[in-house]
């Protein structure tokens, strides 16, 4: 499956106001200040600048949008956190083919070199976590209120 990844952009909310009704999930991020006020990361107090080692993007299959992306960049380590699968095309494979392109051409998409990419997951996310299992993520972190995960990729360089 061909993917195409793009910057995600202040003015693509609207393209994700329809999936804000059919997940609680999605409506949590898309509440968060990274959707509302890019100069959020790009604070003094911050390790994180939009576009050096902070990515959001939205990802295309054909002409249609298929999914949002959130990737953290620190020192040779991806984390990815939130995957969000457009819902009208949700238990398609997409989600399985964001990840698999992302871990194929993670340098291409983020211009940074990485040893890992982790990806957190709520305990409760059990399409998520039997998706990572499949494509070889290890369990590498339990956070102490036990209902969050840290699913971890190694790559080989």
């Amino acid at each position: 499956m061909k993917l195409r990844w793009k910057n995600f952009k202040r003015i693509d909310l609207c393209k994700i106001k329809k999936w804000l009704k059919i997940n609680p999930v999605i409506t949590k991020f898309a509440n968060s200040p990274i959707f509302h006020d890019y100069k959020y990361f790009i604070k003094k107090d911050t390790k994180y600048i939009l576009g050096k080692n902070l990515f959001l993007k939205k990802v295309y299959h054909k002409r249609r949008l298929v999914g949002i992306i959130f990737i953290y960049c620190d020192d040779r380590n991806i984390t990815i956190n939130p995957i969000i699968v457009n819902p009208k095309y949700a238990h398609n494979g997409y989600g399985k083919a964001i990840i698999s392109d992302f871990i194929n051409n993670h340098f291409a998409i983020t211009n940074q070199l990485a040893n890992k990419i982790t990806i957190g997951v709520t305990s409760d996310n059990y399409i998520a976590l039997r998706l990572f299992k499949s494509l070889n993520f290890k369990l590498d972190n339990i956070h102490p209120n036990q209902d969050y995960y840290d699913y971890v990729f190694y790559l080989e360089n």
